[in-house]
């Protein structure tokens, strides 16, 4: 049947998405900003298998679709994928926050090395410890 077989290429592309993601706070993780600037691409990539989907449920719910096939199989694959995409979800806000954080954290040790470089009162090796931090 159609619907199980575009349910099962959602499912795969969802879990590639999550290790993309896994991939992404990993990266975040250690500051590799080049390979974060990659693996945008990678994830805006997988996020098109979701236009296939759409085309078959013509703007009904996949709930109601898949009650309507009364197939076991399908039910399952269905919420396999609910809770992919709640595992997503989660990862998604992760890596937000860590990255809102990772920002802050920048800016407040740039500001801190902009007052201290002002009023050349601190000793250049406690500069040179923030300068490191802060990379």
């Amino acid at each position: 049947m159609r619907i199980k077989e575009i349910l099962n290429e959602e499912l795969k592309s969802l879990n590639r998405l999550l290790g993309l993601l896994d991939k992404q706070f990993k990266l975040i993780m250690k500051k590799d900003i080049f390979g974060l600037e990659e693996i945008v691409d990678e994830i805006k990539l997988c996020n098109k298998g979701e236009v296939e989907r759409r085309k078959i449920s013509n703007g009904n719910s996949m709930r109601e679709l898949i009650e309507k096939l009364d197939d076991m199989e399908a039910d399952n694959i269905y919420r396999e994928i609910k809770k992919t995409l709640h595992s997503l979800k989660l990862q998604k806000e992760t890596n937000e926050m860590l990255i809102r954080q990772g920002l802050s954290f920048n800016q407040l040790i740039n500001a801190s090395m902009a007052l201290m470089s002002q009023s050349n009162k601190l000793p250049k090796e406690i500069l040179s410890i923030l300068e490191r931090i802060r990379k």
